[in-house]
């Protein structure tokens, strides 16, 4: 079976525009219940299916995630951060979108306390992403939090630590 989100946003914005309301919904919900892992959008028709699925379903917490890679990795840097904004009220567990609000915050808004709280609440979330912990380390490399901090969170999180190669 397909593991790909965006085929079922593209089929639920094509039965739209047939009128089929019905169908719509089930491809919008199909999405919804598929794993968001490596899934990047990145053709010009994926907004207006995007957009689409937010219309009929206001409540789905991942067209606004995924349309906010969107815009980052085109560029669009405040229509990025709104729409994972939207994302994590709509989903305040989710780790990934707090971590791209991270990144988002201290790359794009220069906003180093803000981005912590994300990189926090992201690491909250999944405590087994090593990621996060080495993004929120060197973050707080950045913010100059003394070494042994650092290196009290970087010992607590030893199994994650080891994990990374760039981490150690």
């Amino acid at each position: 079976p397909p593991t790909e989100p965006m085929l079922f946003y593209y089929l639920g914005w094509i039965r739209t525009q047939a009128g089929d309301t019905a169908g719509a919904a089930e491809a919008f919900e199909r999405a919804v219940q598929m794993a968001p892992d490596y899934c990047f959008p990145n053709e010009s028709e994926c907004v207006l299916a995007l957009q689409a699925a937010s219309a009929h379903n206001p409540a789905d917490a991942r067209a606004p995630y995924y349309l906010g890679n969107f815009w980052y990795a085109h560029r669009r840097y405040a229509e990025a951060i709104a729409c994972w904004e939207r994302a994590a009220t709509l989903d305040p567990t989710f780790p990934t979108v707090q971590r791209n609000l991270g990144v988002a915050y201290v790359n794009k808004r220069g906003d180093l306390a803000r981005g912590r709280q994300c990189y926090a609440k992201a690491l909250t979330l999944d405590p087994t992403d090593a990621r996060i912990l080495f993004e929120a380390d060197q973050l707080d490399k950045k913010m100059g939090l003394p070494p042994a901090q650092r290196l009290a969170t970087l010992t607590a999180h030893a199994g994650l630590v080891a994990q990374r190669l760039d981490a150690v």
